[in-house]
C-alpha cells in the first residue's frame, strides 16, 4: 500500500514537473526581444571593458600593447612595475567582470523571469529562434 502511494506520488511530482518546464520552454517573441535587449547590454558593458583597458595601457608610460599582451598571455612580468601594472588591470577586470555577470543574473531574473527561461530563450536564439533574434539584435544594435 506504501509503496502505491509512494510510486502515485513521485508519478504527480514528474508530471508536474514536466509539464512547468513545458511551461517554462515556450518562448515568445517578447522573450526573444528582451534577450536581444539584455545581450545588447552585455556586450556594450564587454566593449567598454576592453576600451578601459587600452586607455590603460595607451596611457601608461613604458608599458605597449604587445607587452601587455605578452603579459596576459602568461608571460612574467619583468619588474615591479609590470607586475603592478597587470595586477591593476587584472583588478580592474575582476570588477568589471564581476558587474557584468551581476547585472546578467539580475536581468534574466527581471526581465525573463528566472534562470530557467533564459536558459531556454538563449538555446532558441542560438537555434531555431536565430534569424528572429538576429533581426532584434540589429534594431537595437548600439553603433558608434
Amino acid at each position: 500500500m506504501k509503496q502505491k502511494i509512494l510510486a502515485t506520488c513521485i508519478a504527480a511530482c514528474a508530471v508536474l514537473m514536466l509539464s512547468s518546464s513545458a511551461k517554462a520552454q515556450e518562448v515568445t517573441d517578447e522573450h526573444l526581444w528582451k534577450y536581444a535587449l539584455m545581450t545588447e547590454v552585455i556586450d556594450q558593458m564587454k566593449a567598454d571593458l576592453s576600451k578601459s583597458v587600452n586607455d590603460l595601457i595607451k596611457k601608461q608610460e613604458g608599458m605597449t600593447g604587445q607587452r601587455y599582451k605578452e603579459l596576459a598571455g602568461g608571460a612574467a612580468p619583468d619588474n615591479d612595475f609590470e607586475q603592478k601594472f597587470m595586477d591593476n588591470v587584472n583588478k580592474l577586470k575582476k570588477s568589471r567582470t564581476d558587474a557584468i555577470k551581476s547585472v546578467n543574473s539580475d536581468l534574466a531574473t527581471k526581465m525573463l523571469g528566472g534562470a530557467t527561461v533564459y536558459k531556454a530563450v538563449k538555446a532558441a536564439a542560438e537555434g531555431d529562434m536565430k534569424d528572429k533574434f538576429d533581426q532584434y539584435k540589429s534594431q537595437i544594435a548600439y553603433a558608434e
